[in-house]
């Protein structure tokens, strides 16, 4: 991962585990403070991947959100977490930044919509035995189709609005490539969402050529990610202040 620019982050550092030396800011910021302290959330899978392609994507989403808050005067401090502690921490943590959240019709209320950072393709990756009709919501809840997806997040609401039933969704904390693509090779899965560049770096992973013949069965194209703040963890003053400083759209 890049150094920290100085900017307006907070001095205080964060571990790749998230462990944080809060010896300058006294932990978290308090609710009145002023100006107020905000954490920026990164998913630590990028330190636990073996691909160098999803640690350079991470790193450029965090780049990008990093020299935004610098360019408004938002002081942060960077924290790396699982997705899942960073879903709980937009729900009961505080001042609580998500770094490349997807802008959904569900959580659009639930965010501040800080800055987009950039659009991506996702793909529904399964068995190559399966056709489009096999896929249409009827044939789904008749047949025996079972997908995959990470705790808590957006990959999992689509396979929902696919009509998946929520017994059919094995929602796995922490995923992993090699964990997705080794439920499906043991025949667990049928199949699973993969984003543009996670596809690609799948594809060259030895576990890929292993299993049934794999396909890309749909394609979601062009879905928002987002520098997004959770209305959940924020004080009135803090909302007022990202509401007045968003660039949404």
């Amino acid at each position: 991962m890049p150094d920290h620019p100085a900017g307006r982050q907070a001095s205080d550092g964060t571990s790749p585990e998230g462990a944080t030396n809060t010896s300058s800011l006294g932990g978290k910021a308090p609710i009145d403070q002023d100006p107020p302290v905000f954490d920026l959330y990164v998913d630590h899978s990028v330190i636990v991947t073996p691909d160098s392609k999803n640690i350079q994507q991470v790193a450029r989403f965090l780049k990008f959100s990093q020299e935004y808050l610098d360019r408004v005067g938002l002081r942060y401090r960077v924290r790396y977490l699982p997705w899942t502690r960073i879903m709980r921490e937009a729900g009961d943590g505080r001042n609580t930044l998500v770094n490349a959240l997807i802008r959904t019709k569900e959580r659009e209320t639930e965010y501040i919509w800080l800055k987009k950072i950039e659009s991506m393709d996702y793909y529904l990756i399964g068995d190559a035995a399966l056709s489009v009709e096999d896929l249409k919501p009827i044939n789904i809840l008749k047949g025996n189709i079972v997908a995959s997806c990470e705790f808590n997040t957006a990959q999992c609401g689509m396979l929902q609005t696919m009509g998946f039933p929520v017994n059919r969704v094995i929602q796995i904390s922490n995923l992993i490539l090699e964990k997705d693509i080794h439920l499906f090779n043991r025949l667990r899965t049928q199949v699973f969402i993969l984003h543009q560049d996670d596809l690609q770096a799948a594809q060259r992973l030895p576990v890929w050529r292993e299993g049934p013949e794999k396909a890309i069965l749909m394609r979601f194209p062009d879905l928002d990610i987002y520098l997004a703040a959770s209305r959940a963890s924020l004080s009135k003053e803090a909302a007022a202040l990202l509401t007045s400083i968003a660039e949404p759209d």
